[in-house]
């Protein structure tokens, strides 16, 4: 079982808020993105995609809170890294939605981990009281 913590992350002035981040790896890069169950597919810039060779396939719609505009969808491998590599979690074809750069904005993620493709293959729960989540491999 994998355990991460939630990051304290300023959302204005004075106002904060706690996000699930988990240090993943891809290609080799490690970053610590955002897990978010409410986020049905996982969503990457495409400098991130152009950067990790990513290859765009479909158009689709990427429908956000207010508006929805065209993305192009693709598939990619993950790492999910614990305190020692023996803990380390591979998932593999998780579908991703990739925002094209003229969509992109300064304050957005460049990686927010989604549902599909990580949330069913995976248990994941989060206690915020507690300051952190876990997730462990679901085996099939």
């Amino acid at each position: 079982m994998l355990t991460y913590k939630f990051a304290r992350e300023e959302i204005g002035k004075g106002r904060y808020t706690y996000r699930p981040k988990a240090l993943i790896e891809i290609e080799g890069n490690q970053f610590f993105p955002i897990v978010d169950s409410g986020c049905d597919t996982t969503v990457i810039s495409e400098g991130f995609a152009d950067a990790f060779g990513i290859k765009k396939g479909e158009k689709t719609e990427l429908k956000a809170f207010r508006e929805g505009f065209e993305v192009y969808q693709g598939k990619f491998n993950i790492r999910f890294l614990g305190k020692e590599q023996r803990l380390d979690e591979v998932l593999t074809d998780i579908p991703c939605l990739i925002v094209p750069k003229e969509k992109e904005y300064d304050e957005d993620a460049d990686l927010v981990l989604g549902i599909a493709g990580i949330f069913d293959k995976s248990k994941i729960s989060f206690n915020l009281n507690k300051g952190k989540f876990t997730m462990q491999r679901i085996l099939n």
